[in-house]
Parts: structure tokens; C-alpha cells; sequence
């Protein structure tokens, strides 16, 4: 059982990204480009009418109103661009 125990905490260990842990919260639209950090997690809740974000310029995802949407890429992305159009709330969490 030790052994399970410290090889699942070596495992979180790797998997949580390296840097100091912040994050950043706000509503409506506007660009957020994070030079000198890394995204771990961003949630979209469409307040008052559909939203979009866009990540680095990929494909534009739409959130109907009432909605959220979260995202968690599989490693943390270094210094992206975030776009998010009207009626969004939003929350980014990230290291640096």
C-alpha cells in the first residue's frame, strides 16, 4: 500500500504543471494574451446571450446562452491568445 500510495503522489507531482499558480476572472468581450504563462483550465459561462471563444487563433467554439464551457488541455498551454466574445464570464487559471 506505501508503495501505491507514493507512486500516486509522484504521479500528481508530474502532472501539476511547474510554476506559480494564478488566475484571472472577468465579463464581456475582449482579447487576453497571456505572454509569460501557461494556461491550465479556462471556463466560459455565456451570460445573457450566446458567447464564442477562440484559442489561438483554432476554431472559433460558440456557448449558447445559459451555458459553460471549460477547458483543460492535456498540458498546459504556453502563452496562448484567448478571445471571447460578448456576453461572457470567464475564468482562466494558469502558472507562470
Amino acid at each position: 500500500m506505501d508503495r501505491l500510495l507514493k507512486a500516486i503522489e509522484a504521479l500528481q507531482r508530474a502532472l501539476t504543471p511547474a510554476g506559480t499558480p494564478g488566475y484571472t476572472a472577468a465579463s464581456g468581450s475582449g482579447t487576453v494574451t497571456m505572454t509569460g504563462k501557461k494556461l491550465v483550465s479556462v471556463t466560459v459561462y455565456a451570460n445573457g446571450g450566446n458567447t464564442t471563444l477562440t484559442i489561438n487563433s483554432g476554431d472559433t467554439i460558440t456557448v449558447r446562452s445559459g451555458v459553460s464551457f471549460s477547458f483543460k488541455p492535456a498540458t498546459p498551454l504556453s502563452a496562448p491568445t484567448l478571445v471571447f466574445g460578448s456576453n461572457a464570464d470567464y475564468f482562466i487559471e494558469y502558472v507562470q
